[in-house]
């Protein structure tokens, strides 16, 4: 079975991020979370209608020198994860 998820973010509020990298930081988020959902879909049998979710919240996080994965890669994760839950 195949079907369509649309996911819109209202706005997205990164704390620590410069100005300049926003473009860059929504890309990556796009990317990852396209990725996730075809990795692991929401369950089939629970995709009907719309779903709405006032708030994610991810907790706060550093990235290590020479971590690879990307503030968007990270808010994609938390973002599918939740969700999944809400489905």
């Amino acid at each position: 079975m195949s079907y369509t998820v649309s996911v819109h973010i209202e706005e997205l509020v990164l704390i620590g991020i410069r100005p300049g990298d926003r473009d860059r930081v929504a890309q990556a988020l796009q990317s990852e979370l396209t990725r996730l959902l075809r990795q692991r879909p929401l369950p089939s049998g629970t995709v009907h209608g719309e779903l709405a979710v006032d708030r994610v919240v991810a907790p706060r996080q550093k990235l290590a020198a020479g971590d690879r994965r990307s503030v968007g890669q990270l808010a994609a994760a938390q973002v599918h994860s939740v969700l999944r839950s809400a489905w």
